[in-house]
């Protein structure tokens, strides 16, 4: 199965994994009776407050996944990160993780779905991340010169990550830290393969 096939299936299976976000009513009615103290009830309130914008804002991805905005599903994720003390589940790293992908940013890409596969080893999780390792290779590049490929590769995500990475090459710090597809490229007219000359490596202008 292709990695593109195996990430959409995996897409269906991880809009099936429930979030565990609202507290139930019995719940509520225990602390505001148990309690019955205003700073409590309002710590309460809060993180109650924090669960029910983390069912909306994973339903926001959700609904973007789906039509493949992954700007969208980026907002929301980053929306939820932003709720203190929320706990994430697998399907906000996976689907956080493709929204990753379709940026070109493939180190975020790994992180999330290590986080993910940490809750749940699925086989979904397990194959992407071992696509990730053979196909691209992590390096620190100096300098601003812009690695060009000899022959642009079909993966839409390979492609994703070239541009992406060579746009961070144009930012202005010393040194880089991105990966890029296993491959021939050029890099101020002189040829290198990344996965033979470069492996873990720092290569220079």
């Amino acid at each position: 199965m292709s990695l593109n096939a195996l990430i959409l299936s995996a897409l269906v299976s991880a809009r099936e994994v429930p979030v565990e976000h609202a507290p139930s009513t019995a719940l509520v009615g225990r602390h505001v009776s148990s309690f019955g103290n205003r700073a409590t009830d309002t710590a309460f309130a809060q993180e109650a407050g924090f669960h029910a914008e983390h069912a909306r804002l994973y339903s926001d991805m959700r609904l973007y996944a789906g039509r493949s905005e992954w700007r969208g599903v980026e907002d929301a994720y980053q929306g939820i990160l932003d709720l203190r003390g929320e706990k994430l589940s697998y399907a906000d790293y996976f689907l956080a993780a493709q929204a990753a992908q379709a940026a070109g940013n493939v180190l975020e890409t790994r992180k999330r779905l290590e986080l993910a596969r940490a809750i749940d080893s699925t086989p979904e999780v397990n194959e992407w991340i071992s696509r990730l390792v053979l196909d691209y290779t992590r390096m620190h590049l100096m300098g601003s010169a812009e690695m060009t490929p000899v022959e642009y590769p079909l993966d839409p995500a390979q492609r994703a990550a070239i541009g992406a990475a060579n746009e961070r090459l144009q930012s202005g710090f010393p040194i880089h830290r991105m990966s890029f597809p296993d491959g021939k490229y050029v890099r101020n007219g002189k040829p290198l393969t990344v996965g033979v000359d470069i492996e873990e490596g720092l290569a220079q202008e």
